[in-house]
């Protein structure tokens, strides 16, 4: 009882802010033009003002943060590698194909992952998860590129520019200024330290407001048999598998499995619907995923929250 007490807790604040931005899109106040500029907003400069602030803030940890940022990468190639050989013998459809394959190995962690961490583990999880993110999403933007190339005939990848836009990404530079700053115990004036804290505040309650108003979204014409062995391979069939291993296998503390379980249960991420416009793959499906994810998510994470801590506790 008090682990499912704890899980909702946890869950609802995020449910009532995606509830809340349905409801201003519906109203007519969160706007397409304004959710692009939001979405902006967000990934140039409200994320790497909060991942700055974590690590900047943040006291030296208890616990290595390397154990699960390498489990989270085990988890990606291990991952890609079994949908790189089973995908295509299961699909033929090369606009599907990697649609499919970026949906299940890549959540949305960039917006999930601090939050949800610092509401279940503390400042120490959220701390993790800020590394994760800086390691992961690179490696995460190259791989879905690659397998975007491989199957479908859209633009022609230039890969110079690929890692340029990786260089330039803001959230990684908010990381590596932090580090920086942390490191060298850089002292920032308390006003500015103060405004950066109110800021970092932001991003969160306007990320999921934003996420919120995509529920309105049309994404009819999807296969929803694809679709539906999709969310069930992603948001239940894969956390539990990794998730056992991390805990069996691995010996995870809470503090570490909580961003590794937000890493695997967290719902698609937009970048699948942009990359697969880009590349002329399945947009509807990639649309739909993301879609129903969001919605699904809300109750995976609800139950492996719960579940997770009623292993740690019989272990």
């Amino acid at each position: 009882m008090e682990e499912m007490i704890f899980a909702l807790e946890a869950v609802l604040p995020f449910v009532f802010m995606l509830a809340c931005g349905y409801f201003l899109k519906r109203r007519g106040i969160l706007t397409e033009n304004f959710r692009q500029q939001g979405d902006a907003l967000c990934f140039r400069f409200l994320f790497p003002v909060l991942v700055f602030q974590n690590i900047y803030t943040a006291e030296m940890p208890q616990t290595s943060i390397w154990r699960p940022i390498w489990f989270a990468i085990g988890v990606m190639v291990s991952s890609l590698l079994i949908f790189w050989l089973a995908v295509p013998r299961l699909e033929k459809d090369h606009r599907k194909i990697p649609v499919i394959i970026q949906s299940l190995y890549r959540g949305n962690f960039m917006i999930y992952g601090i939050p949800f961490s610092l509401r279940l583990g503390g400042e120490e999880a959220a701390l993790i998860a800020t590394a994760m993110t800086a390691v992961t999403l690179p490696l995460l933007n190259i791989a879905a590129i690659a397998t975007y190339a491989r199957y479908t005939e859209g633009e022609k990848v230039q890969w110079k520019d690929t890692v340029m836009q990786i260089l330039k990404n803001p959230i990684i530079w908010g990381v590596l200024l932090g580090v920086l700053f942390f490191r060298l115990q850089i002292p920032i004036w308390e006003p500015v330290e103060s405004c950066l804290a109110d800021i970092a505040k932001i991003a969160t309650p306007l990320s999921f407001l934003l996420l919120g108003s995509r529920l309105s979204g049309d994404m009819k014409g999807a296969d929803s048999r694809t679709l539906f062995y999709m969310i069930l391979v992603k948001q239940w069939v894969m956390p539990a598998v990794y998730l056992f291993c991390a805990m069996m296998i691995f010996h995870f503390s809470s503090v570490e499995l909580v961003p590794v379980l937000i890493f695997l249960t967290a719902p698609g991420a937009i970048t699948t619907y942009q990359l697969a416009i880009q590349f002329r793959a399945d947009d509807v499906l990639a649309g739909a995923f993301v879609l129903y994810s969001m919605v699904v998510s809300v109750v995976s994470i609800f139950l492996f929250v719960m579940a997770t801590g009623i292993c740690q506790r019989i272990i």
